[in-house]
């Protein structure tokens, strides 16, 4: 379930609570579209949306929940976050740092005695025991009094505020010109349910990913059930007996021997005891259940060889977000065609590996490929990885950002103070300079504005790209080369139709 948040990314990125993201909406006649359509077609027979949706109707609905409570939280949200912004500019601080200085610091640590008794109350909801559950304990409750403070303190900003409410609950626009709708207006700022809308793309999208992932889990568990029945009345049995004896046959048995094997090969992951009966029963289990899913999944292939089988559920479109590109590490001509956007963490493994693709990219691409830098430090994952971006900014300030880039990806194992000062002497830059900006946090403002961009446009891990602001989910070289080739198509598209209207409108009048 959604939670509510109090202020929008700078606070997620302290206390890595704030779910609030964007995508397009899912609005009752889109539903009402998809509910008439014919999901596959198997041998003739039809599988249709309607039936589908009966079968995962409590999954559907819990996922439509979370966006009718994003709708309810969403204005509050944008009010709190701009009063905390209003406030922090009136300070000369960031907003992440007002946070830290009326939330953060003002927290206490849960006691030992007060998860003890948190544990004791919701055992059903954690499981086994304590020792097991304490860390998400402890969560659990520091997310509870930074939700309590923080609510607070949007109060009080509330207090101070010039603020009028005109609509309170605000729901999607039915139609293009209702987004211009005022809502609320804070310190003679207007929010409009536009602003929201474009709020909620991200969530409402990973929400729609979410919802197709179900509906095609189910659409294949019923084809894969459809074929049963068909080859189960070829041969005079029924459904269940032919496939009890088709996986019996077909399920390797797996032995203590084995199990061992396995266990010594996945030891440090598993973090299980081979002298414990329990944990051998436990892990036996496993592999025998594993074993099964693997003959199921053959199994089901055979059966869909050499049927006509044909699905049209389709995955929801991913939006196209217009992100602010001015002012950031850029690469590539400003005229380019398509531009790539990745919000990068400096200590991120799966960044420093994407750095050979996007380097054979901008050299295959040329002066049709432009790519921007915007930071994305994953604070609770790598701790390192905020300070390495105030020190890659600090580079940039002398023109060596790019160059710097590559150093601390080259290291990405020594991020420490003393080596970020190192690598910018390599460099050859000032020395004096760039310590002074890593030691004052010169440019946290901008890698704030980073995550908080980040956030609303859905990046939850790094690296995350976009190719002319549409969201690619793999980071390989192809995956990215068929983004950009489209792109280029788009444009090229864009291009020619719009070629017969400019001619219309340059023919000189008699």
């Amino acid at each position: 379930m959604y939670e509510p948040v109090f202020f929008r990314g700078v606070f997620a990125a302290l206390v890595v609570f704030a779910l609030v993201s964007q995508g397009r909406p899912l609005t009752a006649a889109n539903e009402k579209d998809f509910a008439a359509g014919v999901l596959a077609t198997v041998n003739g027979t039809v599988v249709t949306a309607e039936e589908i949706d009966a079968l995962i109707e409590d999954q559907l609905r819990a996922l439509r929940e979370r966006i009718d409570q994003a709708w309810a939280n969403e204005l509050d949200l944008q009010i709190n976050s701009r009063l905390l912004d209003a406030e922090a500019n009136k300070l000369g601080i960031t907003a992440t740092d007002l946070l830290r200085q009326e939330v953060v610091s003002k927290i206490e640590e849960p006691t030992e005695a007060e998860a003890d008794a948190y544990f004791a109350k919701n055992r059903d909801r954690f499981g086994g025991e304590l020792e097991e559950a304490r860390e998400a304990v402890m969560a659990e409750l520091r997310f509870q009094r930074h939700r309590k403070r923080a609510g607070s303190f949007a109060e009080r900003l509330r207090s101070r505020a010039k603020l009028a409410m005109i609509i309170e609950k605000p729901t999607p626009p039915a139609t293009p010109a209702q987004r211009g709708q005022v809502l609320a207006v804070v310190n003679d700022e207007e929010i409009t349910l536009g602003d929201i809308e474009d709020s909620l793309k991200a969530l409402v999208f990973e929400i729609e990913e979410q919802i197709y992932l179900r509906r095609k889990a189910a659409v294949d568990l019923k084809v894969n059930d459809l074929l049963l029945q068909a080859e189960a009345k070829k041969r005079q049995t029924s459904s269940e007996a032919f496939l009890e004896a088709e996986l019996g046959a077909r399920t390797k048995p797996v032995t203590e021997s084995d199990a061992r094997t396995f266990f010594e090969a996945n030891e440090e992951r598993l973090g299980l005891d081979w002298s414990n009966e329990d944990h051998r029963v436990e892990l036996l289990r496993y592999l025998h259940e594993r074993e099964a899913r693997n003959a199921g999944t053959a199994f089901a292939e055979e059966l869909r060889a050499g049927v006509s089988i044909e699905m049209s559920l389709e995955p929801p479109a991913s939006p196209v977000y217009d992100i602010a590109t001015e002012g950031e590490p850029a690469r590539g001509s400003p005229t380019a065609p398509v531009t790539i956007v990745e919000f990068v963490d400096f200590e991120c493994a799966s960044c420093a590996e994407t750095e050979a693709a996007l380097e054979k990219l901008m050299t295959d691409y040329g002066a049709n490929l432009r790519l921007v830098a915007r930071d994305f430090p994953l604070r609770q994952k790598h701790p390192n990885a905020y300070r390495a971006a105030l020190a890659a900014e600090a580079a940039r300030e002398q023109g060596k950002y790019w160059e710097y880039r590559r150093l601390l990806f080259q290291n990405q194992k020594a991020l420490g103070v003393d080596n970020l000062k190192a690598y910018a002497r390599d460099l050859g830059l000032d020395g004096a300079r760039f310590d002074a900006a890593l030691k004052q946090k010169r440019f946290a403002e901008p890698i704030d504005k980073d995550l908080q961009a980040g956030l609303r446009f859905g990046v939850r891990s790094t690296p995350t790209l976009f190719v002319n602001g549409r969201a690619v989910r793999e980071h390989g070289y192809a995956p990215l080369k068929a983004a950009i080739d489209e792109a280029l198509a788009s444009v090229s598209r864009a291009v020619a139709d719009a070629k017969p209207h400019l001619a219309a409108t340059s023919e000189p009048k008699e």
